[in-house]
């Protein structure tokens, strides 16, 4: 976004000083310059390149393909560094985009709004919610959170942010040659990153974080094969008017309907019969050592399912939260969300971390009787 004003911005200051094409060549050079203040973040390369490359289309004439543009990007990015691909901020960036680029458009008609005054925000949603689609099982991959607040926050977030990045570009410049104007627009630049501030508060509203077993691989490529299916799908039966290659698939995909109809119930048979033998047959007993520094935590896994936890780590020489740090990731990293039984052996600080005191106030109330 901030790119997207960085250029609009060159425009309407250098658009009566130069002519068109070198207008095109000072903006390619703020864009760079640009990227070496800000210390090439992942994020704003891609973003930048993306923008050299449309910028170069329009000075040789020719049609910029956006697709072709986030590849080379990604790849000049991982010639530098090809680990860069495992950073969640590039994920997060080349994801977000890809999914505005694969689902805003269907996104945007689904959501249907008769009122034009409301229109512009049904657009932003259709945006937001295109990127999530991409950017969520990324998410959940990584932090075992759902957050259920996004689209409220985000919202409110495009109203401000704009507004943010203007006033930041504004003050940088008028910085340079009155410091007095540069204090007053501080005043407002302030208030808007404090609102911004008070909007990521959400998260800490009843409900805002739902904790997530992380997603398996496998899971996460038949999610995204599912989703790109019903995606096109969508399209082919939403068209008007179809290319050759589009008619042939929604025929064949008639056909297939066609010569399935009979065997739909078997098969929905069939696989309602192996799912219940793959949940009534037993599972090997499972025993986690989980290593918590000097302590003991110890995870059970029954046949069964159940989960038990003996005892959870913890530390008295140090602020490290043993069971955020480590023991939550673990648990949730095997798939669980929930513990069904916790056993505590005794009432030690490296045994039991951060709730020794609670436990001793309630140890004669609750803890003996549970």
């Amino acid at each position: 976004m901030h790119i997207s004003y960085l250029i609009i911005g060159i425009n309407i200051c250098f658009k009566k000083l130069f002519g068109k094409n070198t207008i095109q060549i000072v903006t390619i050079c703020v864009l760079i310059v640009y990227s070496c203040i800000i210390g090439f973040s992942e994020s704003t390369v891609r973003a930048v390149i993306m923008a050299v490359m449309i910028i170069i289309s329009k000075l040789i004439y020719r049609k910029s393909d956006i697709y072709t543009s986030i590849a080379i990007s990604l790849f000049v990015i991982l010639i530098y560094n090809p680990y860069c691909i495992l950073q969640i901020g590039i994920q997060l960036s080349y994801g977000g985009t890809l999914g505005i680029l694969l689902f805003s458009k269907n996104m945007n008609n689904i959501i249907k709004c008769k009122n034009e005054k409301i229109e512009k925000i049904k657009e932003m949603i259709s945006v937001m919610c295109s990127a999530q689609i991409v950017i969520l099982p990324i998410m959940l991959f990584h932090f075992n959170i759902l957050g259920l607040y996004f689209i409220i926050t985000n919202i409110l977030v495009s109203f401000i942010i704009g507004l943010i990045v203007i006033l930041g570009f504004i003050f940088c410049i008028t910085a340079f040659v009155s410091n007095t104007s540069a204090k007053v627009i501080s005043i407002f630049l302030k208030i808007g990153v404090k609102i911004l501030i008070q909007i990521s508060k959400f998260s800490n509203l009843p409900f805002a974080k739902i904790y997530i077993p992380t997603i398996k691989i496998w899971k996460i490529i038949i999610y995204f094969a599912i989703i790109l299916v019903l995606n096109f799908w969508y399209t082919l039966y939403q068209k008007n008017y179809l290319n050759m290659t589009q008619r042939r698939i929604k025929n064949l995909i008639a056909l297939f309907k066609y010569k399935m109809k009979n065997v739909k119930k078997f098969g929905v048979i069939i696989c309602i019969i192996l799912i219940c033998i793959i949940k009534i047959l037993p599972q090997n007993l499972k025993v986690h050592f989980i290593d918590v520094g000097q302590g003991d935590a110890t995870l059970i896994v029954t046949p069964k399912n159940k989960t038990i936890l003996i005892d959870g780590g913890g530390s008295s020489s140090s602020n490290f939260d043993v069971g955020k740090q480590i023991l939550l990731p673990y648990i949730l990293d095997r798939g669980f969300s929930k513990i069904d039984y916790v056993f505590i052996s005794h009432f030690d600080y490296d045994h039991i971390g951060r709730n020794f005191i609670f436990i001793e106030r309630n140890k004669s109330k609750k803890c003996h009787n549970r």
